[in-house]
C-alpha cells in the first residue's frame, strides 16, 4: 500500500506553485509593458539623446583630404569689392598647379560678376582641373535632368545636388538640425556620394554603405559629424596673392562664403543648435568625410529595442515589486547609468545609436508605474498585519489573564491538599507503611504541581510585562545558603554531595526573590539530574568588576543539538524527556530571564556523559 505525502509536502507545492503563478504574472507584466512602449515613437525625445551622444563623443577623426577655402570679410575688405568671375579665374590658376582631384564651388556661379569673356575664361580654366564641381541648393527630378546643366558659357561644368535636410531639433529647442545626408534621389547620386566615390571604391556598392536607410525614395545616412574647426580652411585671398601650399595633390577644395551676413551660409547641428552651428562647407566637408570613411552611425535593429525595453520591464518590475523602496530606487538609477554608459560607449566606439528614449522610458513607466501597486500591497500587508496583531495581542490577553485565574484557583485546592496531608501525617493516630507512603506521594506531588503552578504564574508576568525588579544590596552567598538549606534533603536522598567553594563577595544590588529563584532552578536542576552517589560543584568568585556564581554536575549531559535551545520556554532535551523526572521546561528560561533583569549573563557549558555547568555572571 502506498504511504500518501506528508502535510508538509503539500505545502511545498502549494508554495512553489504560488511562486510560479507569481513569476508567470510578472513576465506577461514586462510582455505587455514592453510592446506597448515599443509602440510609442517620440521622436523629438530619439534625436534628443541622439544629439547628446554626437555632442560627447570621444575625439574628432577626420581624413585629411579635404581643404576649406572661405570668402570672408578680409577678402572683401582687401578687394573692396565682392570677387569677380576675373578674381575667381585667378583662383583657379593658381589651384591648377597645385592639382587637387576635385574643386566644389558651394557659391551659385549665376550670382558672380563678371563680363562675358572674363566667365568664358573662367569656364575654360575649370575644364582644365581635375574635376570642378558646382554644388547646387536644390534636387531635380530624374526626368528633368537636362535642368542641371548650367548656362553659357559653362555648359561643360559639372553640377551636382548637394541638398540639406532639416529635423526639427528636439523638445527643448524650436529650431531645425541637420543630421542625415542624401546620397541618391532617384538613383541619381547627389554632391556628396559622387565626391566619396573617388576617395573609397567600396561605396560603389550602395548596399556597402553603413546605416544606410531609404526613406520618400532618397538613399540617406546619420552624418558623423566633426567638431567646427576641425578642417584646415583658407583665405580666399591666399591663393590669388601668394600660393599656401606647395601642393593640393589629389585633395578636395570646398569653395564658399563666410560673410557672417546670412543664414543662409551656416547651418545647425547637433553639436550646436545655434543658427551659426557650422559654416555649410564644414557641413559638406563632414558628409563626405562621413562617406571615405564609412563610418556613419547607424540606428540598433528593432528586434534588439524590443529586447532590451523587455529584458528591462522584467528587472524593473521585480525591483519595484521584490526590492525595499531605497534598495529599488538605487538599483533603478544604476540601471540608468549603466544603460547611458552601454549607450555612449557603444556609439563613439561601434557608431552604433542604442534605443536610450525607450530604456528611459521603461525605467521612467516602469518603476512609477508600478510603485502606487507596490504601495497598495504594503498597505494591504500592513493593515492585515495590523488586524493579526491586533487578534494576536487579543488571544494573548485571554491566555494570560486564563493562565493567571487558573494558577490562582488551583492554588486553592493544592493549599488544601498539602495541608490536609500535614494533618495526616502529624496525626498521632499510627498509619500503615502503606498508608504513609501514599500520603507522602500526595504531599510530594503537591509541592510539585505548586512549583509548576508558580512557574506558570512567573510566565505570565513576563509575557504581561509585570514583572519589576525590587533592589536591595544582598550577600549573594547568602542567598546560595538560604537555598541549599532548602535541597539539603532532596540531595540525601539521592545520595548526592554538595560541594561547596564560596569566595567572600561584597554585598551587591539585587532583587532578592527573583535571585533565589534563579539559585532555586540551577541548583533543584543538578540535583534532579545527576546520578545517585554524584557530586555538585557550587562556586562563588569575583573577576573583571563582575560576580560569578556556578553550579556544576556531574549527569549525562546536553547534546549539541538541544544545547543552543535549553533557555526556550517550555524546551526540555532529549534526556530530559527519556528521564523519569518530571518538569515544565519554565525554570531555565526563568532563569535565563531573571538574570538578564539584572544585566547580568547566564552562560551553559555540557558535554554528552561529562556533565553540566550553568554559570551566572552579575555587574557588581
Amino acid at each position: 500500500m502506498a504511504i500518501p505525502p506528508p502535510l508538509a509536502s503539500k505545502k511545498s507545492q502549494k508554495w512553489i506553485s504560488k511562486k510560479k503563478a507569481d513569476l508567470l504574472f510578472k513576465l506577461l507584466l514586462a510582455i505587455v509593458l514592453s510592446f506597448v512602449i515599443n509602440q510609442i515613437s517620440f521622436i523629438p525625445g530619439e534625436r534628443f539623446f541622439y544629439d547628446l551622444l554626437v555632442r560627447t563623443k570621444i575625439k574628432d577623426n577626420p581624413s585629411s583630404e579635404i581643404i576649406l577655402v572661405y570668402i570672408d570679410k578680409k577678402t572683401i575688405e582687401t578687394l573692396k569689392k565682392i570677387p569677380t568671375f576675373k578674381e575667381h579665374n585667378q583662383f583657379l590658376k593658381t589651384l591648377h598647379n597645385l592639382q587637387p582631384q576635385i574643386v566644389a564651388y558651394d557659391i551659385d556661379l549665376s550670382k558672380i560678376d563678371g563680363t562675358i569673356k572674363d566667365k568664358t575664361d573662367f569656364a575654360n580654366t575649370a575644364n582644365t582641373l581635375n574635376d570642378f564641381l558646382q554644388i547646387l541648393k536644390s534636387v531635380t527630378l530624374k526626368e528633368d535632368k537636362s535642368k542641371i546643366k548650367l548656362g553659357h558659357p559653362f555648359e561643360k561644368i559639372k553640377s551636382f545636388s548637394g541638398l540639406v535636410t532639416e529635423d526639427s531639433s528636439s523638445f527643448i529647442s524650436g529650431g531645425t538640425i541637420t543630421r542625415r545626408m542624401i546620397l541618391t534621389y532617384e538613383k541619381l547620386p547627389l554632391f556628396h556620394y559622387y565626391t566619396a566615390q573617388k576617395f573609397n571604391s567600396e561605396i560603389f556598392n550602395i548596399d556597402k554603405i553603413q546605416g544606410i536607410f531609404n526613406y520618400l525614395d532618397t538613399d540617406q545616412v546619420f552624418i558623423d559629424y566633426n567638431k567646427s574647426g576641425t578642417y584646415p580652411s583658407y583665405n580666399f585671398l591666399d591663393f590669388i596673392e601668394k600660393s599656401p601650399l606647395n601642393s593640393l595633390k589629389n585633395k578636395i577644395i570646398l569653395v564658399g562664403t563666410n560673410l557672417n551676413s546670412e543664414t543662409d551660409e551656416y547651418i545647425s547641428t547637433p553639436m550646436n543648435y545655434s543658427v551659426k552651428g557650422m559654416t555649410r562647407l564644414e557641413m559638406h566637408a563632414n558628409m563626405i568625410d562621413t562617406l571615405i570613411k564609412n563610418n556613419a552611425p547607424y540606428e540598433y535593429p528593432k528586434w534588439l529595442r524590443y529586447l532590451t525595453v523587455f529584458i528591462l520591464s522584467i528587472l524593473v518590475i521585480y525591483i519595484v515589486l521584490t526590492l525595499p523602496p531605497v534598495r529599488g530606487l538605487i538599483f533603478v538609477g544604476s540601471l540608468f547609468v549603466f544603460i547611458t554608459l552601454t549607450g555612449w560607449i557603444v556609439f563613439n566606439v561601434f557608431h552604433l545609436w542604442l534605443p536610450l528614449w525607450h530604456s528611459y522610458l521603461t525605467l521612467f513607466l516602469c518603476y512609477y508605474f508600478f510603485i502606487p501597486y507596490r504601495l497598495i500591497l504594503e498597505n494591504r500587508r500592513s493593515w492585515e498585519y495590523y488586524e493579526k496583531n491586533k487578534l494576536l495581542k487579543q488571544v494573548e490577553e485571554l491566555k494570560t489573564n486564563f493562565i493567571s485565574m487558573m494558577s490562582h484557583d488551583l492554588k486553592t485546592p493544592i493549599a488544601r491538599i498539602q495541608g490536609m496531608s500535614d494533618v495526616i501525617l502529624q496525626d498521632p493516630v499510627i498509619l500503615s507503611h502503606q498508608q504513609r507512603e501514599a500520603v507522602d506521594t500526595i504531599k510530594q506531588s503537591g509541592d510539585d504541581l505548586l512549583k509548576f503552578i508558580n512557574s506558570i504564574l512567573e510566565y505570565a508576568k513576563i509575557e504581561s510585562e509585570g514583572i519589576k525588579l525590587n533592589y536591595e544590596s544582598r550577600d549573594l552567598n547568602t542567598l546560595i545558603e538560604d537555598v541549599l538549606k532548602k535541597f539539603e534533603f532532596h540531595a540525601k536522598i539521592k545520595k548526592i554531595k554538595i560541594s561547596k567553594n564560596l569566595e567572600p563577595l561584597f554585598p551587591i544590588p539585587m532583587d532578592p526573590n527573583l535571585m533565589k529563584q534563579v539559585i532555586s532552578n540551577l541548583i533543584e536542576n543538578a540535583i534532579k539530574y545527576s546520578p545517585e552517589e554524584s557530586t555538585i560543584h557550587i562556586t562563588t568568585s569575583e573577576e573583571n568588576s563582575k560576580v560569578l556564581f556556578k553550579v556544576k554536575d556531574e549527569g549525562s549531559g546536553i547534546s549539541k543539538e538541544d544545547l543552543p535551545h535549553v533557555f526556550d520556554k517550555f524546551f526540555r532535551s532529549r534526556n530530559a524527556k527519556i528521564s523519569s523526572v518530571k518538569g515544565s521546561g519554565l525554570g531555565l528560561y526563568l532563569a535565563k530571564y531573571f538574570t538578564t533583569m539584572h544585566g547580568g549573563e547566564l552562560l551553559v557549558e555540557s558535554s554528552l556523559g561529562v556533565g553540566t555547568t550553568f554559570t551566572v555572571i552579575l555587574p557588581v
